[in-house]
């Protein structure tokens, strides 16, 4: 494996590309390290787009102290299950593209895709509570850290949309 930044890891060999990542948290948190892999084979994805049965990487991931949330390329979230830091859910079909972006606030989850799609989802159920759609795929995305009820978002075409909820 070839390092690429302190906690980041690649590998290529055949066609495949595998990335390797560590992160570690306060000792205030009782995660205080994990690693995550993912695998990603470009003879699936680009030789044959078509295929029904593609494997699936983690395409997105954040952690607010002890919620760690993921996102896949199939449009999957999953969550693991505090306080059993590590029991996980299984996975939930949240987009038909891949998630591209993930936010957490103190009630919500944020996820965003290349479905076109921004949806909000109840951090404690885990229920939809909202979506926006826009124009192309989404590629970025902030939470206003002043107000969490509002957010900024950007798709693929250049547009910019500026999104404001209600509980």
């Amino acid at each position: 494996m070839t390092r690429r930044a302190p906690g980041c890891w690649e590998r290529r060999r055949g066609g495949r590309m595998g990335l390797a990542f560590t992160f570690a948290l306060g000792s205030g948190s009782e995660l205080e390290t994990s690693f995550c892999s993912s695998s990603l084979d470009m003879r699936e994805t680009n030789e044959n787009p078509d295929r029904k049965h593609k494997k699936a990487w983690i395409s997105a991931a954040v952690i607010d102290r002890e919620l760690v949330v993921c996102g896949d390329s199939m449009g999957n979230m999953w969550f693991n299950q505090p306080p059993n830091l590590s029991t996980w859910s299984s996975k939930k079909p949240a987009h038909s593209g891949w998630v591209s972006v993930l936010r957490i606030t103190d009630d919500t989850i944020i996820s965003a895709s290349h479905d076109r799609s921004v949806k909000l989802w109840d951090r404690q159920t885990k229920k939809q509570v909202g979506m926006f759609l826009c124009a192309a795929p989404v590629v970025s995305l902030e939470v206003n850290p002043c107000r969490p009820s509002e957010l900024v978002c950007g798709d693929a075409l250049g547009g910019i949309y500026f999104l404001t909820w209600r509980n």
